[in-house]
């Protein structure tokens, strides 16, 4: 005899249950917390971990964005001017180490290569003459000095001694200040094309102790950075007119350059949010730090800069879009637009059921302004709920299945 299945449940199963509803209460309790039990989770749909990752279910938390209006533009990525530089010397020589490979994070103050220079050296050295030149100059400026107010004193006191000596004293004086303040001014040239070439003020003072010249010269990194290029090789000859042996930028901090239309200008405001696009997906937020004064004659466009906090996975050179808003928002809940579905004639969410893995609740949501590709939530969720933003429609087909059952 076959036993024909109804609504998942077979006739002879119907009649056992039939039949412990006759013998007792106990059986009619049993089944009616059973029944409260398949209520609570009719709108929970629970999927495999094979399944979560074939679909490519994922979730992310809800947050808050701008609800301003605002539009699309053609962006491309670039490097902040204002953290990059580039690194070269100011003074020939032969690079005999290279301390920092192309790639390389490097920090303000680090070596990053090393130059053994003539120039250098011969510099230093014509430092030590004009230091000694002074020491020399100071000894003779006493003496005189102190002839001439002894022969003043004489003439004053009718003592013998004639003004002509006395005026000749005194220009023996003067004369030894003069070569004492040329060999200080000759003595501060060379500091200061020694400080030109990266010495400081310790170093020349040790110098001047020791007599100990160094023929090697250290080129540093001037800022916090990545070595994004390297453009000198081991035991090159390098001069001072190259302008970069190295670039180094801080990639953390990019510029995104929107062409925006001069339809559009009007809707930009230095200071006011943007939103650079990553992959289709994810949103970086910035804000617009400059807007060009002359259009592109061609495109009729005007250069915008936004300025962005971190980088998240651009790239300099590269193509984004760039959503930028009006600058009069407010902060909303938002999922993209993706996580809202239509179930049974209204839109609806899947949050993740927390304690309880791989399961999923529909949640009815009252939904507002589109926002790019983000939608406004009104009402339905809270900030930080996990949410699917990716194959939520698969959510939604399994739980039509389940719900055959349900609605017969």
């Amino acid at each position: 005899m076959k036993i024909r299945r109804i609504f998942g449940i077979s006739v002879v199963s119907a009649f056992l249950m039939c039949g412990s509803w006759a013998i007792g209460g106990e059986g009619h309790d049993h089944d009616h917390d059973h029944g409260n039990e398949e209520k609570e989770h009719v709108d929970e749909v629970r999927l495999s971990t094979d399944e979560i990752a074939r679909h490519g279910v994922k979730t992310q938390p809800v947050k808050h964005q701008s609800n301003g209006s605002s539009f699309i533009a053609p962006a491309r990525v670039a490097l902040n001017a204002d953290a990059l530089a580039h690194v070269g010397s100011p003074l020939s020589g032969r690079v005999v180490e290279l301390k920092a490979r192309l790639g390389d994070e490097v920090k303000k103050g680090d070596v990053v290569l090393v130059i053994e220079s003539a120039e250098l050296a011969e510099a230093q050295g014509e430092m030590l003459v004009r230091h000694a030149e002074v020491k020399v100059a100071e000894l003779a400026v006493a003496p005189a000095k102190r002839a001439f107010e002894r022969a003043k004193k004489l003439f004053e006191d009718h003592e013998g001694i004639a003004e002509a000596e006395m005026y000749r004293r005194q220009t023996e004086w003067e004369l030894a200040e003069g070569k004492l303040a040329g060999a200080q001014a000759a003595l501060a040239a060379a500091e200061n094309r020694l400080r030109l070439l990266g010495m400081d003020q310790a170093a020349m003072d040790r110098l001047k102790k020791d007599q100990a010249i160094q023929w090697r010269f250290e080129v540093r990194a001037p800022i916090d950075g990545k070595v994004i290029e390297r453009e000198t090789t081991l035991g090159e000859w390098i001069g001072a007119d190259r302008d970069a042996l190295m670039v180094v930028a801080d990639v953390s901090r990019l510029w995104v350059i929107a062409e925006v239309p001069e339809s559009r200008l009007a809707e930009v405001k230095e200071g006011s949010a943007a939103w650079v696009e990553v992959a289709g997906k994810k949103e970086i937020e910035g804000k617009i730090g400059h807007i060009a004064e002359v259009l592109n004659a061609e495109l009729r466009t005007a250069a915008v800069r936004i300025e962005l906090d971190h980088s998240d996975g651009l790239r300099a050179g590269m193509f984004v879009r760039a959503r930028i808003g009006d600058g009069a928002a407010k902060s909303v809940l938002a999922v993209p637009t993706g996580a809202v579905q239509v179930v049974e004639g209204g839109p609806a969410v899947f949050v993740a059921v927390e304690g309880e893995e791989n399961t999923f609740a529909r949640r009815g949501v009252k939904v507002g302004k589109q926002l790019g590709n983000q939608v406004e939530i009104v009402e339905g969720l809270k900030e930080g709920e996990q949410v699917v933003v990716e194959g939520a429609f698969i959510l939604k087909a399994e739980m039509g299945k389940e719900g055959v059952g349900h609605e017969h």
